[in-house]
């Protein structure tokens, strides 16, 4: 099934997730959103191939320019592993594409053969994985896990942090009274371009890159018009040669572990989850939705997060999830279908 990669550039900062802003945009947020744009244009069309789960996508992930600025590496969260060492001391957040392949065949092998991997040290320069006698030993090059040689050389080094947590004030003011206060919104902002990879047929990824230039232009999240939310479609950047091949060889669910590029939920069919061979923590996905003359809530719903190592018995279907508001009698659905880095191959 054909990919389609799409490089994002945030104009502002941007608030999703509830109470506490998300740095990561999970992938259930950008399907919702780009549902919502769907219904508006009326295309039955791609609303139809995200609900019956046709259409997989990665979270919004951040990328970095690569040494000689001719493209753009791919990042995502480190993968999450059981750990010696306090995780505020690995020095490492983010791990390229090649690196997360080197992490997935490592662990596979290592609980296959009946051992159990752990993170055993870890730097500002390196993090190693233990297994026994066996270990894995990455390179860590500003925070980003990367395998000696060319993946590490094509890094290029961020002038900035990849994300700023920001704040904006604002005055409220009470027109009865005549008195006035101040607000605070919160939320991130990105420095640097956000990738997300699409996976579906090829009529469908030919809707998507239209739709997301129209969410581009409504905005993303809360406070969109404060002009919160707002990005544009970047078409003159290409991701790197090193993470194109693993996109194009390792997405999509296979048997044995996959690393989560988007959230989960864990059950039904429960069977396809090993979930004594699994490294995931815990998200919560909920928050307000809905446009601002008919806002709702939605119910907490706690799921298997990004950056997770799955052991999968089957490959699980998409998963469409109908829940409750915040409203008497009003019902939406929430769509789990993450793309996944698989572990297939050496």
């Amino acid at each position: 099934m054909p990919f389609r990669l799409f490089f994002l550039e945030f104009l502002k900062g941007y608030h999703v997730g509830w109470r506490k802003a998300s740095m990561i945009v999970d992938h259930t947020t950008l399907l919702r959103a780009l549902a919502s744009v769907a219904y508006m244009v009326d295309d039955q069309f791609l609303v139809n191939e995200i609900v019956e789960g046709k259409l997989a996508t990665s979270s919004l992930l951040p990328s970095l320019a690569s040494a000689d600025r001719q493209c753009y590496r791919l990042l995502t969260v480190f993968p999450t592993l059981p750990s010696l060492v306090k995780l505020s001391k690995l020095g490492v957040s983010w791990a390229t594409l090649p690196a997360v392949r080197e992490v997935l065949v490592f662990v596979r092998e290592c609980v296959e053969g009946g051992g159990a991997p752990v993170i055993v040290g870890g730097g500002d320069d390196f993090i190693e994985i233990g297994c026994g006698d066996r270990s894995l030993r990455l390179k860590v090059v500003e925070k980003i896990a990367c395998v000696d040689g060319d993946d590490c050389r094509l890094l290029g080094k961020p002038r900035l942090p990849l994300f700023e947590k920001i704040e904006e004030y604002h005055n409220r003011i009470d027109r009865v009274t005549g008195s006035a206060d101040l607000f605070r919104l919160e939320g991130w902002k990105t420095n640097t371009l956000l990738w997300a990879c699409f996976k579906g047929s090829s009529e469908a990824l030919a809707h998507v890159e239209s739709l997301l230039k129209i969410l581009g232009e409504l905005g993303l999240g809360a406070y969109r018009s404060r002009g919160w939310g707002a990005f544009r479609v970047v078409e003159d950047v290409k991701p790197c040669d090193i993470d194109g091949k693993v996109l194009d060889r390792n997405t999509g669910w296979e048997t044995g572990y996959n690393l989560l590029l988007g959230s989960i939920l864990p059950g039904e069919p429960r069977g396809w989850l090993d979930e004594s061979r699994s490294f995931a923590l815990p998200t919560v996905i909920g928050g307000i939705a809905g446009p601002v003359f008919e806002e709702y809530r939605l119910p907490l719903i706690r799921a298997l997060g990004v950056g997770g190592l799955v052991y999968a018995k089957s490959k699980p279907r998409a998963r469409v999830v109908w829940v409750r508001t915040s409203v008497p009698g009003r019902g939406v659905w929430i769509v789990f279908n993450p793309l996944v880095v698989n572990s297939i191959g050496s």
